[in-house]
């Protein structure tokens, strides 16, 4: 029996891992993510209700801010996928972010920000932005439902490890 523990933990200190390292790394990867999914969540739902409370001749200083917040957030979700190590449970973390996640948000921030562009140029008008407010309305409610999808299936991977 000794021998066998012997030679366990040789393998273990040969391959560089440690008990705590492969948990610790893992969890922290995860929790990580779910805080810039929250960022995301919490920067989208303000930038939303900036647009909503736009009125005709209104200032638009606060919401072209929740505009620049909303893209900081998701530069920053991107930039943390790219530069995090996830383990070996975690790998479909990035393919789901680049294949159903990053497509869909970078979409969505590409036609917010043109709208936003035209609200700092001209100001908001209703009548001049009426073309945008179906779309944007459509974005926010996709929104929704593949930031939860996503979310979901990264708190589900929770209790891998």
């Amino acid at each position: 029996m000794k021998k066998l523990l012997l030679s366990f933990l040789t393998l273990v200190l040969f391959t560089g891992c440690t008990f705590g390292d492969m948990f610790v790394d893992r969890k922290g990867a995860h929790n990580g993510l779910i805080v810039w999914l929250n960022g995301i969540f919490d920067a989208e739902e303000k930038f939303f209700n900036e647009y909503y409370a736009l009125t005709d001749g209104a200032d638009t200083a606060v919401f072209l801010k929740a505009y620049d917040d909303f893209e900081t957030a998701v530069k920053g979700l991107d930039t943390y996928m790219n530069e995090t190590e996830f383990g070996s449970t975690q790998g479909f973390y990035v393919i789901d972010y680049k294949a159903d996640y990053k497509p869909f948000i970078d979409d969505y921030v590409s036609f917010a920000n043109g709208f936003a562009a035209k609200v700092e140029k001209d100001g908001f008008s209703y009548a001049a932005l009426e073309p945008y407010f179906a779309d944007l309305d459509q974005y926010t409610v996709d929104f929704v439902d593949v930031h939860d999808a996503y979310a979901a299936k990264v708190d589900k991977n929770a209790g891998n490890y």
